[in-house]
């Protein structure tokens, strides 16, 4: 870290394993749960895996992504970068 002008630091919460699974959490995998719920609930962004489109958090085309297949983003930039696009309805900015 002394070196690295940019220090790139990850909440440990969000650590999960490859297979999607939790992992391990020091303070116990019912609260790394909890806190992961917390952060999906209040993202003002949500993808579609599988069409790689993202909405608004309320669109009608958002409403019927499935469970397994939504991707949350805390903004527009950061689902661009990922490689979605923005829904054509609510066109999310």
């Amino acid at each position: 870290m002394a070196g690295n002008p940019v220090p790139l630091a990850v909440p440990c919460h969000r650590v999960v394993k490859s297979d999607g699974g939790l992992g391990g959490y020091s303070f116990g995998l019912v609260r790394k749960e909890a806190l992961l719920n917390l952060e999906r609930a209040v993202t003002p962004y949500v993808g579609c895996a599988s069409t790689r489109v993202f909405c608004r958090r309320g669109c009608a085309h958002e409403r019927r992504i499935h469970s397994g297949g939504r991707v949350h983003f805390a903004s527009s930039a950061h689902a661009e970068v990922s490689g979605y696009r923005p829904c054509a309805v609510c066109r999310p900015a």
